[in-house]
């Protein structure tokens, strides 16, 4: 597919690349299980991305901690594996992210600001005498506010 604008093609192609780097990383994502410990590997707790459990695991030497120290262990196990399911997320997503300042934020958990205008872009293109130029220079603006 070619706009006639070179510059225009190249942004169109990486945006297609990202797309289909993502389409990748949600399917790798789908397979994630975090894994957590506590009370020196006698408590194993699996997760899914969701925070679902997949499978609790405990040593029968766990038994003679008592039902706090027991619970205690339980949610620890828990909270290492949801951090193992982050750091794995991010593994992952960093093929996309490091070339992508606008998505590291939101990975940060910042939101960043959509550009000045942009949400207007609809109907300025209705009302433009030449919509392809009016497309590009949006276009341009967004390609800026990436990194790209």
């Amino acid at each position: 597919m070619s706009t006639g604008n070179p510059e225009l093609d190249r942004f169109v192609a990486s945006a297609m690349e990202q797309v289909r780097k993502a389409q990748e990383i949600r399917e790798q994502l789908s397979e994630v299980t975090g894994v957590g410990e506590a009370s020196n590997g006698q408590v194993r707790v699996e997760v899914q991305t969701s925070g679902a459990l997949r499978g609790v695991t405990i040593d029968p030497r766990a038994m003679r901690m008592g039902s706090e120290a027991l619970g205690e262990a339980i949610l620890e196990a828990a909270q290492n594996a949801a951090q193992n399911v982050q750091e794995q997320i991010s593994q992952l997503m960093e093929p996309i992210t490091a070339a992508n300042p606008l998505l590291q934020k939101v990975m940060r958990g910042e939101t960043p600001q959509m550009p000045e205008g942009l949400e207007d872009l609809p109907n300025r293109i209705g009302r433009s005498s030449d919509p392809i130029k009016e497309v590009t220079e949006q276009l341009e603006r967004v390609r800026k506010m990436l990194g790209a």
